[in-house]
């Protein structure tokens, strides 16, 4: 008589090394964007000096939270629930997605200020930078790793 197997549980691997990611970018938020000398944070020139928006800074700074945190919170969200899940092969789909949008619309934005103001990186951008890319290269692994125990699992139930 054979004993019933528990059920296979996905990698959490991917999970941890995407919230990783999010964790240097949200690092490199506070770390000197641009400028020389001292130099100052994007949180600084976004968040709590907006000093071009006469009009409404309030709303500027909360605009410019959202942008520099509502990305990476909802890939650590997104990280949470893999972690969580009884199958955390369900979730990297949805961690895919995330990082996709947060990531290229990060970059895209880089692109734009750095074209508009000729700025010379710091260590800021390049945390950031590191953060998107440790946290593509962690849904790289939760979906291969997904993909492994669904094919292990798949031939074992055979």
């Amino acid at each position: 008589m054979e004993t019933p197997q528990p059920a296979r549980k996905g990698s959490r691997v991917g999970y941890w090394i995407a919230l990783v990611g999010a964790a240097l970018y949200v690092a490199g938020c506070f770390l000197p964007f641009w400028g020389t000398g001292v130099g100052i944070s994007i949180f600084d020139d976004l968040v709590r000096y907006p000093e071009d928006v006469p009009v409404h800074p309030t709303g500027a700074a909360v605009g410019g939270f959202m942008f520099l945190f509502a990305g990476a919170a909802v890939v650590a969200a997104t990280c949470v629930l893999g972690l969580r899940d009884h199958d955390s092969r369900r979730a990297w789909p949805w961690l895919a997605s995330a990082v996709a949008a947060w990531g290229l619309t990060w970059l895209g934005w880089l692109l734009m200020y750095s074209a508009h103001t000729g700025f010379y990186p710091r260590a800021g951008p390049w945390f950031m930078l590191a953060g998107v890319l440790v946290a593509a290269a962690g849904t790289v692994v939760a979906a291969v790793r997904s993909r492994t125990k669904t094919a292990g699992s798949g031939a074992a139930s055979k």
